[in-house]
């Protein structure tokens, strides 16, 4: 079974111990062992080997990772099958506003704990590992595109202060699978990879979904103490009768910041259904997510999405949909106030969204976070719709505000560097914008912070990269090339966001990268 590629995979050495997971251990699984897809009612999830490849290739290790986990370099050795109890996650959930049924992971396989240096636990998973009974029509595989861009975001995410999932290595093989990339028609073969990822837990709204919809409150029970018990452990302080109410104004307040701070960065998921929401408000299933290059709220990576229901601007009225949906799933422990739970979990949403989302954007432009002015941000962000995103607020922070005398048309086209993320607003915004940034220098005169110290303080919330499509697919085409110095180049700058380089990465997009989309093949 060439199971030396195993050692690839994981990035680990026979001195760590992957723990069986609490997961398979405390809650009821699969009692088949038939890898065939098929419905499997009843249980949270199915054992399953890995399907290794037949040669393979550690393309990227993420050393900062390993060290934090206390890992070591990964080794050849004479590990099997045998050290791991693997399963695939059952869940269903709601896709594009429809209930879609049982889904599952398809092509993830879990291999057991981890324990970091905290002996937090951690779920390590291999994306790409092969058939589950959860796979229905795939292949169980991942293609090495979308592997390289989850690799990168997940990584890019987390330097950016956002809660995600992480990876800890990439594996790579000449091996190739067949995929539509475009749905239309045109088959071709691919590449494929392994991603290992790793987080606390990779539960989703949609596991609570798939036992409820099956009829089974006291699955759902049992899901819901499961998750309390080691993940929400204050929770068990309170009494029983509410303490899944406070549960699920957990989870809503969780999400709510996570989106928010989505939309701080310009980051669209792509694909918010309810199986791709983490109980944690973790970034969870990098699929066709994207990063705004010019801004734009209707703007959707997912190529897919023709009715842009999973818009950046969408995310997050999405969001608090997707919670609507779990709290039918949680209802059978709400008691008889079912109908106030929720109503309560929503307006909890509302708040977290509202005050994280209008705290940070104030910092983002200099203000401080203790009396955000909504009015000037709501304003700023419907002159700036075709600026570049990432780049304005960065520019901004350059202003030598105590410098400006008079603002007008004259002085902004002097300023070079920030004319240029402006260059695509058309007049009448760019005189609306004019207004905007007298009121804020009137702002920031009031706040009467040094130049230095103000872009100091912008620049730890404005990131000088993120990963945009066009970054990705640059080091997509090296890597198919075998080429892997731009991926280690490109990690490397992703972990540092917040610092400025003279890569090419951190200017405005060429103009091939316009109107990039992606779709869900992968």
């Amino acid at each position: 079974k060439m199971l030396f590629c195993l050692w690839w995979f994981l990035g680990l050495t026979r001195a760590i111990s992957v723990h069986n997971s609490a997961f398979i251990e405390e809650l009821p699984g699969d009692p088949s062992l038939e890898n065939v897809p098929r419905t499997v009612d009843g249980v949270f999830w199915s054992r399953v080997d890995i399907t290794p490849f037949h040669t393979s290739t550690l393309a990227h290790y993420n050393n900062f990772f390993s060290q934090e986990l206390e890992l070591e370099r990964p080794l050849i050795s004479d590990w099997s099958e045998d050290h791991f109890d693997s399963y695939a996650h059952n869940y269903a959930g709601h896709q594009f506003g429809y209930w879609a049924g049982q889904l599952g992971d398809g092509r993830a396989i879990c291999l057991g704990e981890l324990r970091d240096k905290q002996q937090q636990r951690l779920e390590l998973c291999l994306k790409g590992a092969g058939k589950t009974p959860y796979s229905r029509r795939g292949d169980g595989r991942a293609v090495l595109r979308s592997s390289i861009r989850e690799y990168l975001a997940s990584e890019a995410m987390y330097y950016l202060g956002i809660p995600t999932t992480r990876s800890l290595s990439l594996v790579t093989t000449e091996e190739t699978t067949k995929r539509d990339p475009l749905y239309n028609g045109t088959v071709i073969n691919e590449k494929m990879a392994i991603v290992a990822r790793v987080a606390p837990n990779f539960i989703r709204f949609g596991s609570f979904e798939r036992v409820f919809y099956q009829n089974r409150p006291d699955l759902v029970l049992m899901l819901a103490n499961y998750t309390v018990f080691h993940y929400f452990p204050h929770l068990l302080e309170i009494s029983e009768s509410t303490r899944f109410h406070e549960f699920f104004y957990e989870v809503a307040r969780r999400t709510a910041i996570l989106v928010a701070k989505w939309q701080s960065v310009g980051f669209t998921h792509g694909v918010l259904n309810t199986d791709n929401m983490s109980i944690l408000g973790l970034t969870i299933d990098y699929g066709p997510f994207g990063f705004l290059d010019g801004f734009n709220p209707d703007y959707t990576p997912n190529g897919s999405d023709d009715e842009g229901r999973y818009s950046f601007k969408n995310q997050p009225s999405i969001c608090r949909w997707n919670l609507q949906k779990l709290a039918i799933a949680l209802s059978p422990l709400f008691g008889e106030d079912e109908t106030g739970v929720t109503s309560r979990g929503l307006h909890v949403f509302d708040e977290a969204f509202e005050s994280t989302y209008y705290e940070i954007f104030s910092q983002k432009i200099g203000l401080g976070s203790s009396s955000p002015n909504k009015e000037l941000i709501d304003e700023l962000l419907h002159v700036i719709v075709g600026a570049d995103f990432t780049l304005f607020f960065r520019r901004l922070a350059k202003i030598k505000i105590l410098d400006v005398v008079c603002f007008d048309n004259e002085w902004i086209q002097n300023q070079e560097s920030f004319f240029d993320v402006l260059r695509l607003l058309p007049p009448d915004r760019l005189v609306r914008f004019y207004s905007w940034f007298n009121q804020y220098l009137t702002e920031m005169r009031r706040v009467d912070m040094k130049d230095d110290v103000r872009e100091k303080e912008m620049n730890k919330l404005n990131p000088a990269i993120v990963l945009r499509t066009w970054i990705a697919q640059r080091v997509i085409s090296e890597v198919e090339q075998g080429d892997l110095s731009l991926l280690e180049q490109t990690f490397g700058l992703l972990r540092t966001p917040y610092e400025e380089n003279d890569s090419e990465f951190y200017n405005l997009p060429p103009t091939w990268a316009t109107d990039l989309r992606l779709t869900c093949s992968s």
